[in-house]
């Protein structure tokens, strides 16, 4: 959800155990997950680049976010945005959010239907759901008066219990964990602790929300929530946050300088001596030119899970909301950017991909441009994820074909158009620059070197610009391609 946002919802997955110390033998997780095919509400598991979630059934031409699948993997929450005005008034004449809920049952999923929770209110104005581990808590976030005399609320996290198979009416978190600011977008940890952002008083960020983490008691209740501070709180602000049970990683939602919209998820990961290390951006495999919010990921940890917002105009927020849908990944994506030990945690992964040369320059010392690659020079140039390079370049197109009639001298001629390498690269965000540690080449005297590149970005472009040792001045302009597959 969108991170200064006075009036957008949220939900959590808290703790396993009853507060009361109850045991329910209602529990849904005494039924085992679906059959393997029918997991997922049946839909064909998505690769390393994200795609629209169950379109037709959960994605449609409606706006949807939020996607909670409950530990057993038979029960699926996610909100929707119906016809007519919400409880609070804000939005009349609006569509409202809606907490939608499919089961699992006899061999098929049902329906999307509403899922009513409010104990006196016909509608659930209620997003960002999650469920406990036990299956018996459903949390989430909304703006329903807490004081039927009351007009307006501020945002407040809720619970439901389930109760004979049922979900029970909802009550509020009480306090510290509520206040007379907002509280949004929980996640429980194994432990039960609770992360939130809230936007009271004292935070990093003007204006906008923190994350917290409460610890858990043995009551039940929970300790003065605590600012997790910085690196993963900021100026920009911290909007939803999913934290992995055993706290080893978390992925946030924000906007920071250098992310690819209104919104980007970045991943933080727990360093050996607790702290958390500085936020990571999933990437343009995840990201997007809008907004990209409401992380989840799958209790067997495969899947990413989040939600894509437009509005009109952009950056408008949701009173003009205009469309919104929800979206799955492998979660590999998160795993590619976890630190491996003795190595440092990466600050960014834009260079990763793969780039089609669509412009170039060369210059010499004196300020003369030459083309050193003639007028035609296709190129790719391959940043692996693993931090391997693979980099081509054809002078010219133009080339006669190779037969048992061609000499060496005509085959010397015919490959001396082409530039090409291999090996590993190195990336310093803070200097711009990217080092090509090479390995192997067409040119023998390039094996062994470490070339130096300095980059930046210009909008999605990766511009390579670098003056070499003689004074020599190149341009490289890389646009980004997701599939060779089909060009030209």
């Amino acid at each position: 959800m969108k991170i200064n946002c006075k009036l957008i919802p949220i939900l959590i997955l808290l703790v396993s155990c009853n507060q009361n110390g109850e045991v329910n033998k209602q529990s849904p997780n005494s039924a085992g997950p679906p059959e393997p095919e029918m997991r997922y509400l049946a839909q064909t598991p998505p690769g390393t680049t994200a795609e629209l979630f169950a379109p037709g059934v959960v994605s449609t031409e409606a706006v949807e976010l939020n996607s909670v699948f409950s530990p057993n993997g038979r029960e699926f929450f996610f909100t929707r945005l119906i016809d007519g005005p919400d409880e609070t008034g804000e939005y009349p004449g609006k569509s409202r959010p809606t907490l939608h809920h499919m089961r699992y049952e006899d061999g098929a999923w049902s329906e999307a239907r509403p899922l009513r929770l409010y104990p006196d209110a016909p509608h659930t104005w209620a997003v960002d759901m999650s469920v406990s581990p036990d299956g018996l808590r459903l949390y989430f976030m909304g703006p329903h008066p807490v004081e039927p005399e009351s007009k307006h609320s501020d945002l407040n996290l809720w619970v439901s219990r389930r109760v004979n198979g049922e979900w029970s009416a909802a009550e509020p978190l009480p306090a510290p964990l509520n206040s007379e600011a907002n509280e949004i977008y929980s996640s429980v940890a194994a432990d039960g602790s609770l992360y939130f952002t809230s936007s009271r008083p004292g935070g990093l960020a003007k204006d906008r929300s923190d994350l917290y983490r409460a610890q858990r008691l043995v009551d039940g209740g929970f300790e003065e929530p605590v600012n997790v501070g910085a690196p993963v709180n900021s100026e920009s602000g911290t909007g939803d946050t999913f934290v992995a049970p055993d706290e080893s990683y978390m992925i946030i939602t924000t906007t920071r300088q250098g992310g690819y919209g209104g919104g980007d998820l970045y991943v933080s990961f727990r360093k050996a001596d607790g702290s958390w290390g500085e936020p990571v951006n999933l990437g343009p495999e995840v990201n997007s030119e809008i907004l990209d919010y409401c992380p989840m990921v799958t209790p067997d940890g495969k899947y990413l899970f989040f939600s894509r917002r437009n509005s009109n105009p952009p950056g408008s927020g949701w009173p003009n909301v205009a469309e919104g849908d929800v979206y799955w990944v492998d979660a590999s994506v998160i795993e590619r950017l976890r630190p491996t030990e003795g190595m440092s945690q990466k600050t960014d992964s834009r260079v990763e991909g793969v780039w089609r040369l669509v412009e170039y320059h060369d210059w010499n010392a004196d300020g003369t441009e030459i083309e050193s690659l003639g007028n035609q020079a296709p190129g790719i140039f391959v940043y692996t994820p693993e931090g391997n390079l693979s980099l081509h370049i054809m002078t010219q197109f133009d080339r006669p074909t190779v037969n048992s009639e061609t000499t060496n001298e005509e085959r010397g001629e015919i490959y001396r158009p082409y530039i090409g390498y291999f090996g590993t690269y190195t990336v310093d965000y803070e200097a711009k620059t990217i080092t090509h540690n090479i390995e192997g080449a067409k040119l023998p005297n390039r094996i062994g070197r470490s070339a130096i590149r300095t980059f930046y970005f210009d909008d999605s472009d990766l511009v390579l610009d670098f003056t070499n040792s003689e004074g020599r001045r190149f341009y490289r302009r890389l646009k980004r391609v997701e599939s060779l597959r089909g060009e030209g």
